[in-house]
C-alpha cells in the first residue's frame, strides 16, 4: 500500500483550520453571487472554500488570509491585520493575492485550474476558481493498493509536464508541486491547482523566514531551504519528479535538506536511484525523475520540454522483464575504469571466467577498482555539495547585491529626507520667530485689554454716580418747586394778613379819633 507523504513544514502545512475562523456556510460575496458552502482547506496563503454561484455551479473561492498577518472580526467577518505592527505586511501580501490572481487567471490550459474572477470584499481579496469534483493525487496513491499502472504514471508524467511547460512558457512558477495539489477530475484528467504559491520566475526567490514560505519535505528542492537562491523551471521539475517517484515508490524521496547535510558530512546520498528498479514502469521516466531529483540545479533536465522530447516514444504499455533487479550501485564499473581495464590487455573472456580460476593479480585489480569507485563516489558527492555550497554562496551574493542596492537607494532617500528635514527645522524656526513675535503683540493686546476693561469700569462707576447726582439733583429740584409753592402762598397769604392788619389799624385809628 501506498505510504502517506513526510508531513509538509512551514505555514503552508496548517489545513482545515485557522485561529480566527472561516466564514460560516451560507454567507455570500460579491453581493450574492457566491454562496459559502463550506471549508475546503486553509494554509499559509489564504482559506479556500467550497461555494456555489447563481446558477448553481460549484465554485472554489480562494480568500486572502496570510497566517500571522490576518484576523477576522467576529460580528462583520471583516478581516484586518493582526496589529500595526503587520498592517503593511498585510497590504503588501494583499496586492500580492490581486495582482497573482490576475497572472493567473490569464492561463489556458486543459491541466491548470481556471481563475473565473477577483474581486475585494470584507478587507481582503478573493478569487473564484473552477471546482474540480474528484480527488488529489494523494487520494488516488492511497486507494491504488497496487499502486498506481505504469501507464497511468506515463500518462500522468506527460499531461502535467504539458501544463508546466505551458505555465513557465508563461514566465510563472508554481512553487508547491505536491501530490495534494494535484487534482483528478472524474475523466481521470489531473489538473495543477493551488497556485497560492506561485511567483513571477524573476521575482521567485525563496525565504527560509518569513511569512510566505513554502517549504515541504520530501518534495520542494534544496534551493527552497537557501534564502536568496534563485529558483526556477527546474525547482518546479524537481518537485514534479518527486511526486511521480511517490506515484512509483510509495513514498516521497528525502527531504532536501538532510539529503544536503549528509552529503556535506561526507556521507552518501540518502536519495535511491529508482531506473532498473522498477521494470514494469519506462525506464526513461526513471532515468529523468532520478535526474530532475539531483540537488545541483543545472544537473537537472533544463526544462519541461526536454521531458515531454524525451517520453515523445515512449510505449503506452509496458512489458514486465523477467530478469532480476540489480541495485543501481552495483550494477555496472565505471566506463572509464572499464576503459583503462580494456586499454591494460585485459580481455573480455577473463570476465567470464569462474572466480576459482582467477589470477591473485586479478584480485588485486578487482579490490583497485572497488577502491577507485569508492573514491569517485566521495568525489561526485564533494562535487555535488560544492556545487550546492556555490549555489547557496551565489543566493547570499544575490540577496547581498539586492541588499546593496537597496541600502544606496535608502541612502539616497535619506539624503533628500534629510534636505526635506532641514528646510523643515528652518519653515519651523521661521515659524517659531513668527510665534515668538504673536506671543508679544498678544501680550500688548492682553494688557491694553486689561487696561480698557478698567477704564470701562471706571466709566461705568462715574456714570452710576452721574446717575445717582441727576437723581439726587432731579429731588432736590421737586423740592425746590415745593418750597417755591410753599413760599409763594405764603408770601400771599402775608400780602392778604398785611392788607387786613392795615384795615384793622385804619379802622382803629378812625374809631380812636372819634
Amino acid at each position: 500500500m501506498a505510504k502517506d507523504p513526510p508531513t509538509p513544514r512551514g505555514p503552508d502545512a496548517v489545513t482545515h483550520q485557522l485561529p480566527a475562523g472561516e466564514l460560516p456556510a451560507g454567507w455570500t460575496l460579491l453581493e450574492g453571487q457566491y454562496e459559502i458552502v463550506r471549508l475546503i482547506a486553509a494554509g499559509g496563503f489564504g482559506i479556500t472554500y467550497l461555494a456555489r454561484d447563481t446558477l448553481g455551479r460549484d465554485v472554489a473561492v480562494k480568500e486572502c488570509f496570510p497566517l500571522g498577518l490576518a484576523q477576522r472580526q467576529a460580528a462583520t467577518h471583516t478581516v484586518s491585520a493582526t496589529s500595526a505592527g503587520t498592517s503593511e505586511h498585510f497590504e503588501t501580501a494583499r496586492g500580492q493575492f490581486l495582482r497573482e490572481a490576475r497572472m493567473l487567471a490569464a492561463l489556458r490550459h486543459p491541466n491548470v485550474v481556471h481563475v473565473q474572477t477577483l474581486f475585494e470584499e470584507n478587507g481582503t481579496a478573493y478569487m473564484a476558481m473552477d471546482f474540480i469534483h474528484g480527488r488529489d493525487l494523494q487520494e488516488e496513491i492511497v486507494a491504488s493498493e497496487n499502486g498506481i499502472a505504469p501507464a497511468r504514471v506515463l500518462e500522468l508524467a506527460r499531461d502535467l509536464l504539458g501544463a508546466l511547460d505551458y505555465v513557465h512558457s508563461q514566465s510563472i512558477l508554481h512553487r508547491d508541486i505536491k501530490p495534494q495539489n494535484i487534482r483528478i477530475d472524474r475523466f481521470g484528467v489531473p489538473m495543477l491547482i493551488d497556485f497560492g504559491a506561485a511567483r513571477a520566475e524573476t521575482q521567485a526567490r525563496s525565504r527560509m523566514a518569513g511569512t510566505f514560505r513554502v517549504v515541504t519535505d520530501g518534495y520542494s528542492p534544496h534551493e527552497f531551504y537557501v534564502a536568496g537562491a534563485v529558483q526556477g523551471p527546474h525547482s518546479d521539475l524537481y518537485a514534479l519528479a518527486a511526486t511521480l517517484h511517490h506515484v512509483i515508490t510509495g513514498a516521497a524521496p528525502a527531504a532536501a535538506d538532510e539529503r544536503a547535510s549528509a552529503m556535506a558530512t561526507g556521507q552518501p546520498d540518502p536519495y535511491q536511484l529508482i531506473a532498473d528498479a522498477y521494470p514494469t514502469h519506462d525506464n526513461r521516466l526513471l532515468h529523468l525523475i532520478d535526474r530532475a531529483l539531483r540537488m545541483v540545479p543545472g544537473d537537472r533536465p533544463p526544462n519541461a520540454a526536454a521531458w515531454l522530447t524525451a517520453l515523445a516514444d515512449a510505449p503506452t504499455t509496458i512489458v514486465t522483464p523477467m530478469a532480476p533487479v540489480i541495485p543501481a550501485r552495483s550494477r555496472l564499473l565505471p566506463g572509464a575504469l572499464i576503459g583503462a581495464l580494456l586499454m591494460g590487455g585485459i580481455g573480455a573472456g577473463i570476465w567470464a571466467m569462474q572466480p576459482q580460476w582467477l589470477s591473485p593479480a586479478m584480485d588485486e585489480m578487482v579490490d583497485r577498482m572497488g577502491q577507485l569507485e569508492a573514491s569517485l563516489a566521495m568525489a561526485e558527492a564533494a562535487r555535488v555539495t560544492a556545487e550546492i555550497d556555490l549555489t547557496t554562496l551565489q543566493g547570499t551574493l544575490a540577496q547581498a547585491e539586492e541588499d546593496l542596492t537597496r541600502l544606496e537607494a535608502a541612502d539616497g532617500d535619506m539624503a533628500a529626507t534629510m534636505a526635506e528635514l532641514e528646510s523643515a527645522r528652518a519653515a519651523r524656526d521661521a515659524a517659531a520667530a513668527q510665534v515668538s513675535g504673536l506671543e508679544e503683540d498678544l501680550a500688548t493686546l492682553a494688557a491694553t485689554q486689561t487696561a480698557l476693561e478698567e477704564a470701562h469700569t471706571q466709566r461705568n462707576a462715574a456714570e452710576a454716580r452721574a446717575d445717582e447726582a441727576v437723581a439726587e439733583g432731579e429731588a432736590l429740584a421737586d423740592r425746590i418747586a415745593e418750597f417755591t409753592s410753599e413760599r409763594t402762598t405764603a408770601d400771599t397769604r402775608i400780602t392778604t394778613l398785611e392788607a387786613s392788619l392795615a384795615a384793622t389799624t385804619t379802622a382803629l385809628v378812625e374809631a380812636r379819633t372819634t
